[in-house]
């Protein structure tokens, strides 16, 4: 029994580990359009670290319907300060297809208007196939 116990929380370490090296975090200025990644954010795109980019080529990661959804999230982010998180696919610049889990929340806001983001950006693309998996 001690046993058990003592393997089972070595694997939920790992997983705390694992999750915490996939977590990683980004900033957006809402006012110009800039947007700040972590290296793990342009790994996760599959591109060169210290890209530019700004919101509008963030977006285009997503397909049609996911970026419906993140735009009305952002929406509400943005005029309500309601944060989000989503779970959307992306393709990477590589042409790679992923699953990301994005979260997101107000880092300064003047006058009630939001003007930056801050979040998560996190591959969850082995959970979302071992669902499917299971599914299946």
């Amino acid at each position: 029994m001690q046993q058990e116990r003592e393997q089972e929380l070595r694997r939920q370490r790992r997983l705390l580990e694992k999750r915490q090296e996939l977590t990683v975090a980004w900033m957006s200025d809402l006012r110009t359009g800039d947007v700040a990644w972590s290296e793990k954010v342009y790994e996760i795109h599959e591109m060169k670290p210290g890209t530019p980019v700004d919101l509008d080529e963030g977006l285009d990661f997503y397909p049609p319907e996911a970026q419906k959804e993140i735009l009305e999230a952002t929406r509400a982010l943005r005029e309500e300060e309601k944060p989000y998180d989503l779970e959307l696919p992306i393709r990477t610049a590589e042409g790679n297809d992923r699953w990301v889990r994005t979260v997101a929340a107000p880092a300064e806001v003047e006058s009630g208007e939001v003007r930056k983001v801050v979040g998560t950006f996190q591959d969850i693309t082995e959970r979302k196939r071992e669902e499917q998996r299971r599914r299946q």
